[in-house]
């Protein structure tokens, strides 16, 4: 399988702090000017540099996104809420919702 070869480039953030761990980890970084990751499926391109949907963009699929809306928020609050209360861990998906 092909992987993503988006060119990356290189932040001063990430080379100081490649330069500061020693000269073999800066020149990996260096030389390594493509991206690693393998592509979503069905695309040409990873999940960083443009592989995944950008949102709905018929006026249908707009409405759909819309009436789960409601939905989607109240899942997350019950996560909060739980993450919240000290527990570390996600809740499991339930069905009929």
């Amino acid at each position: 399988m092909q992987r993503c070869g988006a060119k990356i480039s290189h932040t001063p953030g990430k080379l100081a702090r490649a330069a500061a761990c020693g000269e073999q980890h800066l020149a990996a970084l260096l030389r390594r000017t493509t991206c690693m990751a393998y592509p979503v499926r069905g695309k040409r391109r990873c999940r960083h540099h443009g592989g995944m949907s950008t949102g709905p963009l018929t006026d249908q699929g707009k409405q759909r996104t819309a009436l789960n809306l409601p939905r989607v928020r109240a899942a997350r609050a019950r996560v909060k809420v739980f993450a919240v209360a000290g527990n570390a861990q996600i809740l499991p998906a339930t069905q009929g919702q």
